[in-house]
């Protein structure tokens, strides 16, 4: 086998070597660019991450600034309308002792069922005098209602009867009379006769109503007034006198009484008599 030149294999050597730092330098070339490119992402994360750091900070103050001005306004909003807020509450308490009172200032004594026809389909007739007594102000007062007289019932607007479940009449006839006579002539029970004495009340259909007050020797002549709210409690004990709603509906008698003092109003206010006036020409 010949032997290689000395030249030829220093040649070769000096190639390889040429060849292997090319590709080190290759090498270092890729690893420097992949090094660069992690180094910017890297930098660009951090950028983002404090950019959202900035951004939660800055959405963080101004909710709290969001907060203070909604104190502010609420604090504002309070002190703007103080009188308005205790008017309510003060509101909320006459309510409060109302609830409390209206079942303490009346109780029935003595009570029945008035014998009544149908005078029309709107309207029926009283057909015997009736009484009721009654504990008003720790004092009996006695109310006489006499034949003849005209009612329709209590004074609620029709649409509450259905949402009561109660008819106008039947079993209301005898909370109903003396409310309903109470209202036609707004409280006051007595009429100026020919000589200028008081005397008992005319109420539709050629009835009379009366109401007096039991003293140490009789019955008062003088007839005293009922206050709208005095007949609107008289109308929820006699409700419970009558035991309107029991076996059906225990609060019946709050509610009729609720809906009296919700709606009552225009009734109490109105000419009951021009009303009735105008029912009685309704064709049986």
């Amino acid at each position: 086998m010949d032997a290689i030149p000395t030249e030829e294999r220093l040649l070769d050597v000096e190639k390889r070597l040429a060849l292997h730092k090319g590709m080190w330098i290759v090498v270092c070339a890729v690893l420097m660019v992949s090094i660069g490119a992690l180094f910017t992402i890297v930098s660009t994360n951090n950028s983002h991450n404090q950019q959202a750091i900035s951004e939660i900070k800055t959405n963080t103050e101004k909710s709290a600034d969001a907060n203070i001005d909604v104190k502010l306004s609420l604090t504002a909003y309070m002190a703007a309308n103080t009188e308005k807020i205790n008017q309510l509450a003060d509101r909320v308490d006459d309510i409060e002792d109302e609830l409390h009172e209206w079942r303490l200032m009346i109780d029935i004594i003595h009570a029945q069922q008035p014998l009544t026809s149908a005078f029309n389909t709107k309207l029926s007739q009283l057909e015997a005098d009736w009484y009721l007594e009654f504990l008003r102000d720790d004092r009996v007062h006695r109310m006489i209602i006499t034949k003849g007289f005209l009612f329709d019932g209590a004074s609620i607007p029709r649409f509450c009867w259905t949402v009561l479940g109660l008819a106008p009449h039947g079993v209301m006839d005898g909370p109903a009379l003396p409310h309903d006579a109470g209202y036609e002539l707004r409280g006051v029970f007595t009429d100026a006769g020919a000589d200028c004495r008081p005397g008992p009340a005319a109420l539709t259909g050629g009835a009379t109503a009366t109401l007096q007050v039991e003293l140490s020797d009789g019955w008062s002549s003088g007839t005293p007034a009922m206050t709208k709210k005095e007949l609107d409690e008289l109308l929820f004990k006699l409700c419970e006198w009558f035991k309107v709603g029991v076996g059906v509906h225990f609060a019946r008698p709050r509610l009729v009484w609720a809906a009296v003092r919700a709606f009552g109003l225009p009734a109490w206010r109105s000419d009951d008599r021009v009303r009735k006036a105008g029912l009685r020409s309704i064709a049986a």
